[in-house]
């Protein structure tokens, strides 16, 4: 099992991948054989990292060969492989910059797995303390390993915008392993994609089913309603995800965003907040739906400084301007 996604958002998580063909062939021992490796990364309480922790491979000797991030349920997988020694370093807010031992693929091997264990980063201890409960289910930390490979593929070529391959790939997952929520989440992803979304509500929603604390399933739900135009229905969807994974920035943007639509406008406020408290980047618009309640709820000089601080967040978004217009009228009309 690998790699979700970040939030973006596994939804998916993005691979960033630089070419270290040349390198690569150099580790190898002249064989013509390549393998798919699987890490996956666990505290020392054997509970798993979250996602968008950077996991980078390195040759023995150091040299970056390739990198990418954790899903929901910290694995990560690199394809390709050649036989070699090589390095696994991990690190991001949430953890202590970590190296693991070295180890070596070998020319016969076409599957290798690795696990690594971190501390967590002490400046963060307070925030994941919170997190009531783990976002993986116990039956994700139990896969056979076929159904395990077919999800790992899917994740790859659901990254790669192959949909109908992915669609495959999660179908034949959750077949030889039934109770799989990942799967069922990753497939009801592949289906909104493919602009399936009755096929892809049942995915989501078996996966609820088989574990009713997963978070991923409900943030999609929530997606959908606000796609929908269903804003009450997102509301519901998004504070049940908040309410599993209650540090996720973009489940408590989307749930500011949509309580601002339904006029709850002091959760909208208080939710926006958390936003802030929490690493962000991509989820600047927070500061303008608390300003946008703030200014609803005739507090001017609230309203202001969050407009003040979203334009200094994203200067640059697309909805800066309008944000701009919006800063001068309020103050124009403030006393």
């Amino acid at each position: 099992m690998v790699a979700s996604m970040a939030r973006q958002t596994l939804w998916v998580v993005a691979l960033l991948a630089f070419s270290a063909a040349a390198l690569a062939q150099g580790l190898g021992s002249g064989a013509n054989t390549s393998s798919e490796l699987q890490v996956r990364v666990l505290y020392e309480d054997d509970r798993p990292v979250s996602n968008m922790v950077n996991v980078q491979l390195l040759s023995s000797q150091g040299i970056p060969v390739t990198e990418s991030f954790t899903d929901d349920t910290g694995r990560v997988s690199f394809h390709g492989v050649r036989p070699g020694s090589y390095v696994l370093r991990a690190r991001g807010p949430s953890v202590e910059e970590t190296s693991g031992s070295a180890f070596v693929i070998t020319p016969r091997e076409s599957y290798h797995n690795e696990s690594l264990y971190v501390r967590r980063n002490t400046s963060a201890s307070t925030a994941e303390s919170v997190r009531s409960r783990p976002t993986v289910h116990v039956n994700d930390l139990n896969v056979p390993r076929n159904a395990e490979k077919k999800y790992a593929k899917g994740m790859e070529a659901l990254r790669k915008g192959s949909l109908e391959k992915a669609r495959g790939l999660f179908e034949e997952a959750v077949a030889q392993h039934p109770e799989y929520p990942s799967a069922y989440n990753a497939l009801g992803v592949a289906y909104m994609q493919l602009g399936k979304p009755a096929e892809g509500r049942a995915a989501f929603e078996k996966a609820i089913t088989l574990d009713e604390h997963f978070a991923l399933p409900y943030l999609n739900l929530g997606k959908m309603a606000m796609s929908e135009n269903r804003p009450e229905e997102a509301v519901v969807q998004l504070t049940k995800c908040v309410a599993n994974d209650p540090l996720n920035p973009e489940a408590l943007s989307r749930l500011a965003y949509t309580e601002l639509l339904v006029g709850n406008l002091d959760k909208a406020i208080a939710d926006a907040r958390k936003v802030h408290s929490l690493p962000h980047s991509g989820y600047e618009a927070s500061h303008l739906i608390a300003a946008r309640a703030l200014r609803k709820k005739q507090m001017p000089s609230e309203a202001i400084a969050e407009y003040k601080v979203f334009l200094n967040e994203a200067p640059a978004s697309p909805t800066a301007e309008k944000a701009r217009q919006e800063l001068s009228e309020i103050e124009k009309q403030k006393p």
